[in-house]
């Protein structure tokens, strides 16, 4: 994640970022407030041979001892006997002691640590006669002397605090940072696309609304004459998408599949062929789903009576649309040229033998300054039809549902399916996506002006236009 999505996220979490940060620092503050005074006091022996006769021996006892003097100090028994010898009020009190040796200098540090300020001095003192006196009762005497004495305790309660509260302020920091992301997470939830584009690689190129399931509602010239915004505007999106791709593939063919046989693909299919045909393209769309495609009825409404001009023309199957640059070639009429092609009759050819035999001539065509090819392929996978349109044709498109569940292991899957049939995924299309609310408020105060303008009176201004949409109180009885 760059610094600036985590700005963001701070920034839209900054309420729970900061009560993150002060209930740290709050509870660090109280500890550090409620953290008791620690008063110490420290001596440091000196142990060394006692005469300079077998020097080497001696040094060699003093380095032995060393470790058992460090033992000394810090065992139960040796509790037991300071506990007894110093004062009823250090008796009462409870201390910590440690000890720490150096063999190489002969040097041991007692240091002793306790919440009462009377309690230290003593303590140390009493730890310094005993070591003292067990040095002098070993097989091999030596002398331990007091290089420096218990002084007076001093308390480390100040740096304590500062420490505790500059902890504070940098856990506060890393808690803020931390719960601001995973509230953030948690409140937004991972937009489907990102999903597909971070996990594989494909671009999700663009997110069409749910559009009437009626074939007749969703003809591309019904669709675009009626105007519907946010319909029309994503599948501008997905054209506009969809061409810089396409030239900077140089792809010339193009078929639009997905996972399973839906009137979603059929749609987008049909509606994508028509906007990319309305932006100057000269397009052919062919029906290769021949196993229940619904292509035909879809396309029926937007069908001219007039035969196609241009490249079309020499495909007498070739049907023309009231779209000057698209023509439509229906399940029948890739049937009918795959028959010329090969003499069979048509109720003897299988809907594989259709595709191969008709859909080549088809991409060559189109890869020779023809039209623009886009297939409605079948289910990629579910039948060889799909797996050999995929691998004709210079790219594919994939459709997948934008609110199934488990969309992106759908889309996983047919981007493999794809690549063993070797063809090349240009891109992913999700459908039946939420609309943004701006567009269905800016759709609701189109349609009140266009109702306003028809009427015969002056549209509403704009904040009169949003007051009329909101729902009337009923009359006080």
């Amino acid at each position: 994640m760059e610094l600036k999505q985590i700005g963001r996220a701070l920034r839209r979490q900054g309420a729970v970022a900061l009560a993150a940060f002060a209930v740290v620092v709050l509870a660090m503050a109280l500890a550090a407030v409620t953290t008791s005074a620690r008063y110490t006091s420290a001596t440091t022996l000196y142990v060394q041979p006692t005469s300079a006769e077998g020097a080497t021996g001696s040094v060699a006892a003093v380095q032995f001892l060393m470790p058992a003097l460090e033992e000394l100090v810090t065992s139960a028994p040796t509790r037991e006997q300071v506990a007894a010898a110093v004062p009823q009020v250090a008796q009462q009190a409870d201390w910590t002691v440690d000890g720490s040796a150096d063999p190489g200098t002969g040097l041991l540090r007692i240091e002793v640590v306790s919440t009462d300020r009377d309690v230290p001095l003593p303590v140390a003192d009493a730890y310094t006669t005993v070591v003292q006196g067990y040095a002098q009762s070993v097989s091999t005497p030596v002398l331990v002397s007091v290089i420096d004495p218990p002084g007076a305790p001093t308390s480390d309660t100040r740096i304590r605090v500062a420490s505790l509260l500059v902890s504070g302020v940098v856990l506060g920091l890393i808690a803020a940072v931390l719960v601001g992301l995973l509230v953030d997470r948690l409140r937004t939830p991972r937009r489907l696309a990102d999903t597909i584009r971070d996990r594989l690689g494909v671009p999700v190129l663009g997110e069409v609304p749910r559009v009437p399931r009626r074939a007749a509602d969703a003809s591309p010239r019904v669709v675009f004459e009626r105007d519907d915004q946010p319909v029309v505007d994503a599948f501008m999106q997905l054209r506009t998408n969809l061409e810089i791709q396409m030239d900077r593939t140089q792809v010339r063919s193009l078929a639009v599949t997905a996972g399973a046989q839906t009137e979603e693909r059929v749609v987008i299919t049909a509606n994508l062929a028509w906007s990319l045909a309305s932006a100057g393209r000269t397009v052919l769309l062919v029906e290769a789903d021949l196993r229940g495609g619904v292509l035909g009825a879809v396309m029926a409404p937007s069908v001219a009576p007039t035969r196609p001009d241009g490249p079309a023309a020499a495909l007498p199957q070739a049907e023309r649309t009231t779209l000057e640059a698209l023509s439509f070639l229906p399940a029948d009429g890739l049937r009918r040229t795959a028959v010329d092609s090969t003499g069979t009759a048509s109720s003897r050819m299988h809907p594989s033998e259709v595709v191969t035999t008709g859909l080549p001539a088809l991409v060559a065509s189109s890869r020779a300054d023809g039209p623009l090819l886009v297939v409605d392929s079948p289910p990629i996978g579910w039948s060889g039809e799909g797996n050999y349109v995929a691998a004709k044709v210079d790219a594919v498109l994939l459709i997948a549902d934008g609110r199934r569940s488990g969309a992106d292991e759908q889309v996983s899957r047919m981007v493999d399916q794809v690549h063993d049939a070797g063809g090349s995924v240009i891109g992913v299309v999700l459908s039946n996506a939420r609309p943004p609310r701006r567009d269905e408020r800016r759709k609701q105060r189109l349609v009140r002006a266009r109702h306003a303008e028809e009427g015969g009176r002056e549209p509403l201004p704009r904040r009169e236009r949003h007051r009329e949409l909101q729902p009337q109180r009923p009359p006080a009885s």
